[in-house]
């Protein structure tokens, strides 16, 4: 079928529309087509949200929209406080690696935020701050089995922390340490776990004081007594206190110190108590001069039980309690001779008749009866750690079968404990410590850098405190008390 309209011949079912041609100049593509923005135009493009930031985009001559430019996409989320797939959400389905990954501590993992108590329950049971569970595996996750990383115990930077000395709390694997800190001295306690208690000043009196120094511990049945050196603006006098051993605080009255005496020119004092007899021991080195002071008690009275001054020049003073109301003792003699011995209640001192050529001399009671005897043999590089068993008779001191701990080397401060752990200097400018049981001569280990040990020993465990005064490493920090503890 055809229709005619206005001289056009229409063929019905032939006729396709043609469009009609885009005639704008800012608005048509260069194929004549419609275009999707106006050439020349600015919009803002991306995301706002999170880490992600709006760009721009121009509209180029074909009529499309240009790239984003300046903007800021999404990534993929981490644990990092920020949202960085931009979704609105902070560190979603994501977590981290707890800093400690060896040892117990070895994939441990808390989601992000999480505080260090996440982590620290993360770790497991076997997980401990400081470690001595004396179990076979490294506890406190720093890649050495049975043996903790330096701990520091003083925690004062700007203030030199110095001389440690330690007893174990009676009945526990707790240790007791004081030191000087500063002008002062002060004490803590080290839990079975670690933790550290506050630093106090031992007494009111180191509170009120000028000046603390040269500390002195022992600890005997229940009872842990201390003894230092104050100065006031009257005196200076050496002073002995009974102490608390969950807080290293005087137990006396008002948290006061008994004065012993007063002396001048005091560089170390020693203590010892034997409280079953109620026997206590105190050695003063003033100058050069050991003042030596017995009481039939155990804190100072009045009218000790015998006391002599002057009567022996050395230094380096060491007592112990030896039971029955004796008590050891070892002095370094101006000669370089040993001067080892014991005190009795009824017939005072007696002296080794053998006096080995040593230093840093020591005669301990090992709390089973018998002695040890500790020196360091030799002079200059060449000095090697010496101990013996002794035991004492009527008016002697008997030692046998000594046994050498080390090879020659520059050492010094040698201090043996009543469980029989040995520990010393090695070097002056760049000191280390040592640490080797008596009974096992082959097993002695380095502590890493440090001065003047302070060891303290039970039946299974090794707690050995020294200080770094002038010490530069990069695994301690100097002029502070550090603890290392380890299984026998």
């Amino acid at each position: 079928m055809t229709t005619r309209l206005f001289g056009l011949l229409l063929v019905a079912g032939c006729f396709t529309p043609v469009a009609e041609p885009c005639r704008s100049p800012t608005r048509c593509r260069p194929d004549g087509g419609e275009a999707s923005c106006s050439v020349g135009s600015v919009r803002q493009c991306g995301s706002a949200i999170g880490i992600c930031k709006v760009g721009r985009q121009t509209c180029g001559a074909n009529g499309t929209w240009g790239r984003c430019i300046g903007a800021v996409e999404p990534g993929v989320e981490q644990c990092d406080g920020l949202d960085n797939n931009c979704d609105g959400v902070v560190d979603e389905g994501v977590g981290k690696l707890c800093p400690l990954q060896k040892g117990v501590c070895a994939g441990a993992s808390a989601g992000c935020g999480d505080a260090g108590d996440v982590c620290r329950a993360a770790y497991g049971p076997s997980y401990q701050v400081v470690e001595s569970a004396c179990d076979g595996l490294d506890n406190d996750c720093d890649g050495i089995i049975d043996r903790s990383a330096p701990v520091n115990v003083s925690q004062s930077p700007g203030v030199v922390s110095r001389a440690p000395v330690a007893v174990r709390a009676p009945g526990s694997e707790a240790t007791l340490v004081m030191y000087e800190e500063g002008s002062k001295i002060v004490s803590r306690v080290v839990g079975a776990d670690g933790t550290l208690s506050e630093a106090v000043a031992p007494s009111t009196t180191v509170e009120a004081a000028t000046r603390a120094w040269a500390p002195a511990l022992a600890v005997n049945g229940g009872l842990v007594v201390a003894a230092w050196a104050e100065e006031t603006a009257m005196a200076t006098r050496v002073v002995v206190a009974t102490l608390d051993p969950a807080t290293g605080r005087s137990n006396l009255m008002d948290q006061g110190a008994v004065t012993a005496g007063a002396f001048v020119n005091v560089v170390q004092v020693a203590v010892a108590v034997d409280q079953p007899t109620s026997r206590l021991m105190l050695m003063v080195l003033s100058g050069t001069s050991v003042f030596v002071r017995a009481y039939a008690a155990t804190l100072p009275t009045p009218m000790p039980l015998f006391g002599f001054d002057a009567l022996i020049q050395g230094r380096n003073l060491t007592v112990s309690s030896a039971g029955g109301g004796f008590f050891s003792f070892g002095i370094d003699n101006p000669d370089g001779r040993t001067m080892r011995g014991f005190i009795t209640p009824s017939s005072g001192v007696h002296f080794d008749r053998d006096q080995p050529m040593g230093q840093s001399t020591q005669l301990i009671g090992l709390g089973d009866g018998g002695l040890v005897s500790g020196h360091l043999a030799g002079t200059g590089m060449s000095k090697r750690v010496t101990v013996e068993r002794c035991t004492l008779t009527s008016d002697d001191v008997s030692c046998v079968n000594p046994v050498l701990l080390n090879a020659p080397s520059d050492s010094s401060a040698l201090r043996v404990s009543a469980g029989g752990l040995a520990a010393w200097q090695d070097g002056v400018s760049s000191p280390t410590v040592t640490q080797c049981w008596v009974d096992r001569p082959d097993a002695g280990q380095s502590l890493g850098p440090g001065r003047r040990p302070a060891p303290v020993a039970s039946s299974s465990l090794a707690s050995v405190f020294f200080d770094t005064e002038s010490v530069v490493s990069a695994t301690v920090s100097t002029d502070e008390v550090y603890l290392v503890r380890s299984c026998r």
